[in-house]
């Protein structure tokens, strides 16, 4: 069995389409649920823009969208000037990495710094904020203990209340955001698509968020293999209103991601850790992750046939500003593309 399965087609064979995709979505299709008794649906959807997109966070991406990459080059540059320690650029680490655990340090620390100056700045202006990244001690640290502290303080970034609120808001973080309604997912992968079609393709991922039945392959004499597993991870929804109207949950990939890294030279994507799982019973036929392929011609129908279903902005992240963004966005594309039909 693949835990893995991509899908581009309906149950007839044919492509896709906004109603056909709507309809795959609905809570009524009994393929998301494991008997007809249960009430708990134990998937949770993530919309990309991008079909070529891989599940990988923005703080592991090694590309433009990543702010921390120049951050780094910074860093580097800062300890090699008051401490004389040649840390490597980012991209030559990613090249040339072979165990060499105080560029991984460093990495680490920017990933804590960047959120705990998001918890700071809000702080400062009185937004509601736990202020409780933990600190990471990046002069004192030697590399026989380095892999412990690693994971936990790894540990200690993505389970912090900041983290969640910091993801929301565009700080790049090692989590994925996902949601537990996939018609709302697949909002998020039309988004922007009808104003800037981009993108030939999007997707919307539909993942099993409980393993409890598989195992993950550690054997040496089997490929797949890996020491990384999916965590999933929740957070009290009072906590965030955005997170409560979009019926949000997190995933991160976690493990020995020092072994990864330097046998790879990159960080891990949830498909490659999916790859590992193997399930206990050989008759469990269904994927663990599901990746749904779609044109992006269909972007502007889906909008439309959401609309109607109330999933938009403005009720997915309610603000003044995104209700008037709502509002815009109807007269300049929603109002229009209807009276044209």
């Amino acid at each position: 069995m693949s835990t893995f399965e991509i899908r581009d087609k309906d149950k007839h064979g044919n492509p896709f389409t906004a109603k056909t995709i709507i309809e795959e979505f609905l809570p009524t299709n009994e393929y998301w649920w494991d008997n007809e008794a249960a009430f708990k649906n134990e998937w949770i959807f993530r919309g990309q823009g991008n079909s070529e997109w891989s599940l990988l966070p923005v703080a592991w991406r090694s590309n433009n969208s990543n702010i921390l990459i120049p951050f780094f080059d910074h860093l580097k540059y800062y300890f090699y000037k008051h401490f004389r320690i040649n840390a490597l650029s980012f991209n030559d680490w990613q090249k040339n990495v072979n165990d060499n655990f105080y560029d991984i340090k460093y990495y680490l620390w920017t990933q804590s710094f960047i959120i705990s100056e998001f918890s700071k700045e809000c702080n400062r202006l009185g937004l509601p904020i736990n202020d409780n990244i933990p600190k990471f001690d990046i002069y004192n640290l030697g590399g026989n203990s380095l892999n412990k502290k690693f994971k936990e303080h790894f540990f200690s970034i993505i389970n912090s209340d900041d983290t969640f609120i910091a993801q929301h808001h565009g700080i790049p973080t090692p989590l994925l955001d996902w949601s537990k309604n996939p018609l709302i997912a697949l909002f998020f992968a039309v988004q922007n698509l009808h104003t800037n079609p981009t993108n030939e393709y999007f997707s919307v991922f539909a993942l099993k968020s409980n393993l409890k039945d598989y195992t993950i392959n550690n054997d040496e004499n089997e490929t797949p293999k890996t020491n990384l597993y999916i965590k999933f991870i929740e957070q009290k929804n009072h906590l965030n209103k955005y997170l409560h109207s979009q019926l949000g949950t997190f995933t991160c990939v976690t493990g020995n991601l020092s072994e990864f890294y330097n046998k790879n030279k990159k960080f891990p994507s949830l498909e490659e850790v999916i790859n590992c799982y193997r399930p206990w019973n050989s008759d469990n036929k269904k994927p663990l992750l599901v990746k749904y392929k779609l044109h992006a011609k269909e972007a502007s129908r889906i909008l439309i046939l959401l609309e109607r279903l109330n999933i938009n902005l403005s009720h997915l992240m309610p603000t003044h500003d995104n209700a008037a963004k709502t509002v815009m966005e109807r007269f300049n594309t929603i109002y229009p593309l209807i009276f044209n039909t």
